[in-house]
Formats: C-alpha cells, sequence, structure tokens
C-alpha cells in the first residue's frame, strides 16, 4: 500500500503528540513493507501563506505548506483553505495512494476529506482532541474553566474578539456589509460545527484513543461509527531499565508544564502532606508558567529534573515509584499514562474525561476529585503510610499494548478499507 498522512505540524518544525505519533506511524508502515508520504502545514517559518517546499524525515518524502493564515480575512479561513486544497491536489496528482490517514487539520482545510472522496481515496480520520468541536481545541476557556458541555453561545462569546479581529482584516467594502454583532459570532461557530461535522462523516474509518473521547463526538452529533484503538507504547523504552527503591515514597510527574496539566494542584496537594515524600517535576513549558510554579514550590522537598528526552525514559522513571496525573482538562488519552505501565508505576489521576478509564481506582492507581489538592493530598497520604498498596498496584498493571501491535492493528484497517474500495 502507499499510505498518504496529514497533519497540522510535523518534526522537525514541530514536536508534540499528535506530529510523534504521525511520524511513528509513517515509519511503522514502512518497516511494514509498505510505502509513505506526508503532507502537512508548518508555522513561524517566516514564509508566505501557501509557500511548498519538500523535505524528508526518516527517508519519507514530506510536502509542506506554510499556513501562518497572515492573509485570511474570516474566521472560516482558520479551518477551510481553497489555497490548501489546490496544493494537495496537485500532490495527488503526482502520486497514487491506496489509502489516507487524516491526524489533524487545524490550519489546513476540512474541504480536503472531499478531496480525497473525489479521488476515489479511502480515508481515515484519528480524533486526538476536541479541536473539531472546539475552536480553541481543548475545550477550555480564556479564564481556564473546562466547558463540560457545549454550549454554542458561549462558543460565540469565547471566539468574538477572534472573529472580529480576522473582520478587521476586510477590505472596507465588505466591511460595510458585516451585520449582527453577537449574532454573527453565533452564526461563524454554527458555520464551523456544520463544516466540522460534514468533514468529520466523509471518513470511511473515524479512529479515538479513549471511549470517553468517542462518546463527545456521538453526544455533539456525530453518527458514524467511532472505533476506539488504544496507542501503543514503545518497549525498547524500558531496556535497561532498573527499579530504585528510597526511604521514602517518590511522586512523579512527567510532561509539558502548562496550565491544563495541574501541576499548580499537584504542588499545593504535596505541600499540604505531613509524611515524608518526595516530588520530582520532569519536563518544561512556558517559561513565565513554570518560573511561576517554581515559585509555588516552597517545599525543598520538591524537585524540578527540568527536560527530558524520549531516550531518557527508563532513567527518568528510576526516579520515583507513583506517577501523578493531576490534569484539569478533559484528557483523551495520554501517553504518559499508557508508557506508566510499562515501568509498572501505579499512577493517581484526576477525574476526569478519558484518565478514569485508564485507571482502575484501588487496583492499579487511584483517583482524586479534579482540582481538588486536599483530595489529592489524602490520596497520595495513603500510599505514603501503606507502602504495601503501592506493591500491590504494581503488580496489578496490565502493561499497554506494545507499539508494534498498535501499527499492526493499523495496517490491517487499512487493508480492509482497500480491500472494500472506497465508500459513498
Amino acid at each position: 500500500m502507499n499510505i498518504l498522512y496529514v497533519a497540522h505540524y510535523y518534526p522537525p518544525f514541530a514536536v508534540g503528540g499528535v506530529e510523534d505519533h504521525t511520524r511513528y506511524l509513517a515509519r511503522s508502515m514502512v518497516e511494514l513493507g509498505h510505502s509513505a508520504r506526508v503532507f502537512h502545514g508548518v508555522i513561524d517559518r517566516g514564509l508566505d501563506d501557501y509557500h511548498v517546499f519538500e523535505h524528508q524525515v526518516d527517508g519519507i518524502r514530506c510536502t509542506a505548506v506554510s499556513v501562518d493564515l497572515n492573509t485570511i480575512d474570516d474566521f472560516a479561513g482558520t479551518w477551510s483553505q481553497a489555497e490548501v486544497e489546490r496544493i494537495l491536489d496537485r500532490v495527488l496528482s503526482e502520486e497514487r495512494f491506496d489509502v489516507a490517514h487524516v491526524m489533524h487539520l487545524t490550519r489546513l482545510s476540512t474541504g480536503l476529506v472531499d478531496l480525497l472522496k473525489r479521488r476515489g481515496i479511502p480515508r481515515v480520520l484519528t480524533l486526538h482532541d476536541y479541536w473539531m468541536q472546539c475552536a480553541r481545541g481543548q475545550r477550555v476557556r480564556p479564564d481556564g474553566g473546562t466547558c463540560h458541555e457545549i454550549d454554542e453561545s458561549r462558543c460565540a462569546d469565547c471566539m468574538a474578539e477572534h472573529i472580529d479581529f480576522l473582520d478587521r482584516r476586510k477590505s472596507r467594502w465588505k466591511r460595510a456589509f458585516l451585520r449582527g454583532g453577537p449574532a454573527r459570532h453565533r452564526a461563524k461557530i454554527a458555520e464551523r460545527r456544520e463544516d466540522m461535522q460534514h468533514a468529520i462523516e466523509g471518513f470511511d474509518l473515524r479512529l479515538t484513543a479513549s471511549g470517553f473521547t468517542r462518546d463527545t463526538f456521538r453526544e455533539w452529533g456525530i453518527q458514524g461509527e467511532i472505533l476506539v484503538e488504544h496507542q501503543g507504547v514503545d518497549r525498547t523504552l524500558a531496556e535497561g531499565y532498573r527499579e530504585t527503591n528510597a526511604p521514602r515514597l517518590r511522586f512523579g510527574f512527567l510532561g509539558r508544564i502548562m496550565s491544563t496539566k495541574g501541576l499548580d494542584v499537584l504542588i499545593d496537594a504535596f505541600q499540604k502532606l505531613d509524611v515524608d515524600a518526595e516530588l520530582v517535576i520532569h519536563g518544561l513549558g512556558d517559561e513565565a508558567y513554570l518560573e511561576s510554579m517554581r515559585r509555588r514550590a516552597t517545599d525543598p522537598r520538591i524537585r524540578f529534573a527540568g527536560a527530558f528526552e524520549q531516550k531518557d525514559l527508563a532513567n527518568v522513571y528510576s526516579t520515583f515509584d507513583v506517577q501523578v496525573v493531576p490534569s484539569t482538562w478533559l484528557e483523551c488519552s495520554p501517553l504518559v499514562l499508557q508508557t506508566a505501565s510499562l515501568f509498572r508505576k501505579p499512577a493517581i489521576v484526576a477525574s476526569i474525561g478519558g484518565l478514569v478509564e485508564m485507571v482502575r481506582d484501588g487496583v492499579d492507581g487511584l483517583r482524586f476529585k479534579v482540582g481538588d489538592a486536599d483530595d489529592l493530598a489524602a490520596r497520595m497520604k495513603s500510599l505514603v503510610v501503606d507502602r504495601a498498596a503501592v506493591a500491590r498496584m504494581r503488580d496489578a498493571i496490565v502493561p499497554a499494548r506494545s507499539s508494534q501491535e498498535y501499527a499492526a492493528a493499523i495496517a490491517r484497517h487499512y487493508e480492509q478499507l482497500t480491500r472494500r474500495g472506497t465508500s459513498r
């Protein structure tokens, strides 16, 4: 098979969960004997909008298009780009693809789906997050609050400033026809929802990594089937791992340090502990926010260990006994938890989003009330005073599927689609 991957961003120009996932799958398909090509956006490179260039990653051909969106003058331009569609159409004219797998369409165009359909190419979508439901991507408001339900009036208020900013780019004669204020904001949100739902329904196969994420899209109105495919973990990351012991119970935080990850809740909870324990924080983020967390952490038992690379995970996981995931947003299926299972680390997680289905409370980890530092402190203390519980949870952990098993499952989906042929 020849597989086309479509992503909003891609290495080496961007690093993140979606980017890493796309890169891994593309490389895995080549290792399985298939061919792959990547079409992706790129930002902040000082290029004109829609500038196209070629490059290679892991020996795989990549076509990049600059999508800083400096030239758009309407909110719809943040998800619908006719020029991006024309560029992809040229790529499709150059090469025949048996299947196309879309990972993310931020700054690209939902119209790519209809283009692929017209070309008769079977189409797969992975729903990694909530961007297709929420223009901000995480269902998190500017004030930090989480939108547990989608209210389009609130969405319109949330995005009003952005909609108006783009409207001000319009020529004078176009601005003269603008009417409605709040009504226009609501109409733009409704337009976005209709386009997104049309695009999602246009795929032959829809995948996501958690039942929670699947259910949010069903509740939002998606009628087509959405399959849950849990991501895999590269088991070679645990090579050379050695379990370490310490007189204190050691808690660990891993990941990008940002407000929605709940590090402030963890720090506050840990500083309430009147028992002997340690907290090590691995990761980096926005420097201003990171510095505010350093100032917040006045307890000398808290250590900021800084950035880490994936190849160093065995060493990172040897520095603590229990992982804490205190996120305050609707996490889908964070790979950091699946990775924890590889090293048999019990986890304490916030009871929110897909985290709930990833930890069996009292069996292989604990859950706490999201955003509640007192409740988290109580859960942490329970493990400090009962180290045997930590050992029992370690023994109950079921390791996540391997990355090879995951890639093979995705390849089977592709093969079924190609045998079936393009749909409808």
